[in-house]
């Protein structure tokens, strides 16, 4: 017999219209760092019409997403199967509280949702109108009281989350909230690749950090998807402690789909190994240096007119020098050279020629 860890989850159900999502996602912020629930992944399950906009924004907060097709969902002839489908995206998760904000809107989904992950908390709204919790009474084990007066829907979210995590809530409207400042310049380092072939160690990348926050005033911005969480706790930790005040950690908080918009907008320059983030400091037509074995060269990289912007250990500058053939070389995704034979003093170098200094 296997046996499957399953990771503690709460989760929130929000299934109707757009404007109720926006409308209460920030408190997702609240419950995700509250003392009663901060041990535990949280799990946003909605509708797809939102999907976009919840995990462009709610990234950062959100261990995981399940998006529900209401049509599918209701579908006489695919409804099984769909739901099956659903409850399996759930596969290594112990739900522990189900939260539903909501008092007044019979989705058709929640109260299925909540009868078939039998949570041993299921927390919900009560409101002026409760055609929901009648109906469905039996499945919560709470309802939160929200007062009987009609009130704007914002601040009837406002007051069911203070009062489910016992604290006050100092916003007074919905806000999307951008991760740095639009008016600034930052200069993004992208350490990480999905090949660990192409990986530059932490060392180096420290080095080259400790040297643009000393010499420039710019901010450096790590980038990284939340699978690089445990990587980033290990750059910062070689960074010098005195320059941590001019280093953003963004790995895990700046989804896919907001990058190319916030490099547009901020970026300096992109520091990386070769990976996707080069090409969407390409096609956003930022500057950018790239740290590369040679792996893939001609595949991948350089770009025309942008030979210059690749960093390569000495054998491979000569190899260009010499104008051997290494595109069929490299081509193949096959290099017998380390990544790290390429030191940190050669990095700074370029990095010179684009900054000054």
């Amino acid at each position: 017999m296997i046996l499957v860890t399953k990771f503690p989850a709460v989760v929130v159900i929000r299934t109707d219209g757009i404007g109720d999502y926006i409308l209460m996602h920030n408190f997702l912020y609240y419950v995700k760092n509250s003392e009663k629930y901060k041990d535990k992944k949280l799990v946003f399950i909605g509708r797809q019409d939102f999907s976009q906009l919840s995990e462009q924004y709610d990234y950062s907060i959100v261990d995981k997403f399940i998006w529900i097709n209401f049509d599918n969902w209701m579908s006489r002839l695919k409804k099984i199967f769909y739901r099956r489908f659903i409850y399996l995206k759930l596969f290594g998760y112990r739900i522990d509280t189900i939260i539903s904000p909501v008092h007044e809107k019979d989705t058709l989904i929640t109260e299925s949702l909540i009868h078939n992950l039998k949570a041993k908390e299921v927390i919900g709204c009560k409101g002026p109108d409760n055609r929901i919790t009648k109906k469905y009474k039996n499945l919560y084990t709470e309802l939160i009281d929200t007062g009987d007066d009609f009130i704007f829907e914002f601040d009837r979210n406002k007051i069911f989350f203070e009062k489910l995590l016992n604290i006050k809530i100092d916003i007074n409207r919905p806000f999307f909230a951008y991760p740095l400042d639009i008016n600034q310049k930052y200069i993004f380092i992208s350490p990480w690749s999905g090949d660990t072939r192409r990986n530059w160690n932490e060392k180096n990348f420290a080095e080259v950090i400790n040297y643009l926050v000393s010499n420039y005033d710019y901010k450096c911005v790590i980038l990284g998807s939340k699978v690089d969480l445990d990587n980033a706790a290990k750059l910062l930790n070689l960074i010098d402690s005195n320059k941590l005040d001019k280093v953003i950690n963004a790995v895990g908080t700046i989804s896919l789909s907001m990058l190319p918009v916030i490099l547009e907008r901020v970026a300096k320059l992109l520091i990386s190994v070769d990976t996707g983030t080069v090409h969407i400091a390409a096609a956003t037509n930022i500057p950018f240096l790239v740290i590369s074995s040679g792996m893939s060269y001609g595949k991948f990289h350089p770009y025309k007119n942008l030979e210059d912007s690749y960093i390569y250990p000495d054998e491979v500058d000569k190899m260009l020098e010499e104008e051997k053939n290494i595109f069929d070389f490299y081509y193949n995704k096959i290099s017998p050279l380390d990544i790290n034979t390429i030191n940190s003093t050669k990095v700074i170098k370029m990095i010179k020629n684009v900054l000054g200094k």
